[in-house]
């Protein structure tokens, strides 16, 4: 079994553990995962589910938690609509519950495949310059060279912003005291490797 399917097991085991929980209860909870999964916001419906299904905000939370981390992880159906019928085998496999695994697995078919993840942007482009202020109202700057940089990200947007030319070559260092640190550590690594 792959760290992907012990996580996935231990996620199943404790949906699976949901006793207590209502079978209807525990379909509004995967459906509010499916939703938050597809950029929702799901508080409301989650507290109304809570007082609706008499269950404490920790054990929704779990709840939810495990269903958001299942559904994310699931494979997706080749087709929209698609029979479930083997992710449900998969997920009786991992341990869930034959009701539980129905659920899950008509959720998952019926659900788009969940939007990338909403994470920090990628560098797509950087420009940069260097500026030497001849006057400016602080007179110990003037005559200090800058670095100005523009970095374009993957999410559309340019940020630009002024770097000292002492600030930056504190950070140039500091990036080649990282680069020769690792290049070392692949070096022993290889050593070990031949030993």
């Amino acid at each position: 079994m792959s760290g992907a399917d012990e996580e996935a097991a231990a996620l199943g085991r404790l949906l699976g553990a949901a006793g207590g929980v209502e079978r209807a209860a525990f379909r509004r909870v995967l459906k509010l995962a499916a939703g938050a999964l597809r950029g929702r916001d799901c508080r409301e419906a989650a507290l109304r589910l809570a007082g609706d299904a008499g269950l404490a905000e920790e054990r929704l939370g779990a709840l939810l938690a495990a269903a958001h981390a299942l559904l994310r992880r699931l494979p997706r159906p080749p087709a929209p609509g698609a029979a479930p019928d083997a992710l449900r085998e998969r997920l009786r496999e991992l341990g869930l519950p034959a009701d539980a695994a129905a659920d899950v697995a008509s959720v998952a078919s019926a659900a788009p495949a969940p939007a990338p993840s909403a994470g920090l942007p990628r560098l797509v482009g950087l420009r940069w310059r260097v500026d030497v202020a001849v006057s400016t109202g602080a007179l110990a700057r003037s005559l200090q060279p800058s670095v100005l940089l523009q970095l374009r990200l993957s999410d559309g947007s340019a940020r630009r912003f002024e770097v000292p030319g002492a600030r930056f070559h504190e950070l140039r260092y500091g990036l080649a005291r990282l680069l020769r640190d690792v290049a070392e550590l692949e070096r022993q690594c290889e050593r070990r490797l031949q030993d």
